[in-house]
């Protein structure tokens, strides 16, 4: 991904959000450097019950979040 993408993505995620460098073990095993956004623990009090429930979210919240996010259309990954 481009750099000048990051500031986009950072201000997408908002406060509540910090991004952070993490070790992932892929499909094979090896291990890699990967980016993700972590919930600040300070904004808990934000998350209603069931929020953030990871197969809730593919079943009724995936398809709603994409078609409102206009820029997925728009990101290159160059």
């Amino acid at each position: 991904m481009p750099d000048a993408a990051w500031p986009r993505l950072d201000a997408f995620e908002g406060e509540e959000y910090e991004r952070r460098s993490v070790e992932v073990e892929a499909a094979d095993g090896s291990r890699l450097r990967a980016w993700t956004y972590i919930f600040r623990a300070r904004f808990a009090h934000r998350l209603g019950p069931g929020d953030w429930e990871f197969d809730r979210f593919l079943r009724a919240g995936k398809a709603r979040f994409i078609s409102q996010y206009v820029g997925f259309g728009t990101l290159h990954t160059e």
